[in-house]
């Protein structure tokens, strides 16, 4: 079903008024409309869910519009729903609003102007729920992307609800997302402080927050990044937790701040004393290793071989677990290790390193370490970031192609899915960027029938890539000439297909080759 059409419901017992309506509004070509007599009928087409909008009589037999309306709406079903009626009592607009329509239209007066009021109100109503709908769809998407997260992460938007949990926190709290999510008044906070108040992420949104609060150890990084170091001693019951708080903003596709994001990690192993080094190095969840002056790795404990996927007796000996570190990597280990040493208050909290996994893979991981007291040795711990920088760098890639090419760009999935494009495809293909992106090749495409799609994929695939020229209808439904060059990505292990378009309508009609 294409998001540029318009598909109504109109439900009166007045058979004349019905086919005036449908001729006038059918006329722009901008709606499809059914019509159906009594409400009983229109509720059996409607569970088809095929509708954008309702239109409905008033006073009908049987059942009348409000009745129709309540009914409707006592099953969840948020559809846009407009009265029409002859009757104009003011209590009964009221009556139908507060039930939930989204506007009351009297009948009467010059059908010209009337139908252009309702066709108004329609096109309007539309719009606003299929916004609704796109914004919620990315929400979910980008809540599907935190989950993957390994850090516990949530976000809010600017109203500060809740609009993602992931399972990393639901693991550190025990709250489940089904259970926080569209929840604000700061909530979020219980699990942590036991009461609720700002944390990181509202600061974000709103830097006089930082006055209400207090954080020994904030830092402002630049415009966008928050950070903080907390302790906090009882956190679900135990002998005291250090976590590490980092908070930035959200952007929506136009740059405006839509909300927020929070990861927070346990670090409390990074902030035991010497005394516990043994347990911590050796019984520790994260990967360890300790190296001297020269980053010559001397040790390193059971997790730190996992994530090298070295076994113990590949790793006896120090020798065996210096190819780990790449001589770029080495530097930088070797800068951070100088700051710790000399200048331990200018070590960067984020500090990104490689390390080579014995198949040939790069991981990346992020570095926290200490000077072993009396000791030129420093104890090193590395958490594996692969996966999350691989999500990263794959939304920044994305958001790279599509908005920077001159010829109209779309990415779509396997499944033929558009989800990106950039605005030489928006003006080229005439539809809304918010409407392009969900629409599916074969939406628009009559050379991408939905049953030969998947062989256009597999020659793709293929050949890596697949250039002809093809017709394409507009949101105008004016057909336009492309010429398309068609690339098959694997991207981090997932399949994708970019195509460039250039539209030659032009250059075929005069001749041009």
């Amino acid at each position: 079903m294409s998001e540029s059409k318009i598909f109504l419901l109109y439900v009166d017992d007045e058979q004349l008024l019905l086919d005036l309506a449908k001729a006038y509004l059918e006329r722009t070509g901008d709606f499809i409309i059914d019509t159906v007599t009594s409400a009983k009928e229109a509720l059996k087409l409607i569970s088809g869910n095929k509708y954008d909008a309702v239109i409905s009589d008033y006073q009908m037999p049987e059942t009348d519009g409000l009745e129709f309306l309540r009914s409707l709406r006592s099953t969840g079903n948020n559809i846009p729903f407009i009265i029409f009626t002859g009757k104009g009592r003011e209590e009964v607009a009221i009556e139908a609003l507060n039930a939930g329509a989204d506007y009351y239209l009297q009948k009467g007066g010059m059908p010209k102007v009337q139908f252009g009021e309702l066709q108004n109100f329609i096109t309007h109503a539309v719009k606003k729920r299929r916004a609704e709908k796109a914004i919620l769809e990315h929400e979910r998407r980008m809540a599907e992307i935190i989950d993957f997260l390994p850090d516990a992460t949530f976000a809010i938007d600017t109203d500060g609800k809740v609009i993602a949990w992931n399972k990393a926190l639901e693991n550190l709290t025990g709250i489940m997302a089904s259970d926080i999510t569209g929840k604000n008044e700061y909530r979020y906070s219980v699990p942590f402080y036991k009461k609720q108040r700002p944390l990181l992420i509202d600061i974000v949104l709103n830097r006089e927050l930082a006055k209400e609060v207090s954080y020994d150890s904030l830092k402002f990084e630049g415009e966008d990044r928050i950070s903080a170091e907390i302790f906090l001693p009882d956190f679900k019951g135990g002998d005291g937790t250090y976590f590490w708080f980092t908070a930035s903003p959200l952007y929506d596709t136009e740059g405006n701040v839509s909300g927020a994001i929070e990861s927070i990690r346990d670090v409390t192993e990074f902030k035991m004393t010497e005394g516990l080094y043994t347990t911590i190095f050796e019984d520790t969840g994260t990967a360890m290793m300790i190296v001297d002056d020269n980053i010559q790795i001397l040790n390193a404990n059971e997790k730190m071989r996992h994530l090298l996927g070295l076994s113990k007796n590949e790793s006896k000996k120090p020798d065996d677990l210096q190819p780990c570190i790449t001589e770029e990597d080495r530097e930088k280990l070797l800068k951070y290790h100088s700051l710790l040493k000399n200048e331990p208050e200018k070590v960067p909290e984020n500090y990104e390193c490689r390390v080579v996994h014995k198949d040939g893979s790069i991981k990346t991981t992020l570095l926290n370490g200490a000077i072993i007291p009396g000791t030129n040795k420093t104890i090193i711990s590395l958490i594996d970031i692969t996966e999350q920088k691989k999500a990263e760098k794959l939304l920044r890639f994305t958001k790279f192609s599509v908005d920077n090419a001159p010829d109209g760009i779309l990415w779509a999935d396997e499944n033929g899915r558009i989800f990106a494009a950039n605005q030489s495809a928006v003006r080229m293909y005439g539809y809304p960027e918010e409407e392009l992106t969900g629409l599916k090749i074969t939406d628009f495409a009559p050379d991408f029938p939905e049953d030969r799609f998947s062989e256009f994929w597999e020659k793709a695939k293929d050949n890596g890539c697949l250039k002809f020229e093809a017709d394409v209808l507009k949101e105008d439904r004016t057909v336009r000439t492309v010429e398309l060059n068609i690339v098959f990505l694997n991207f981090e292990g997932q399949d994708y297909e970019c195509g460039f378009a250039r539209d030659i309508t032009d250059r075929k009609n005069s001749g041009d080759t």
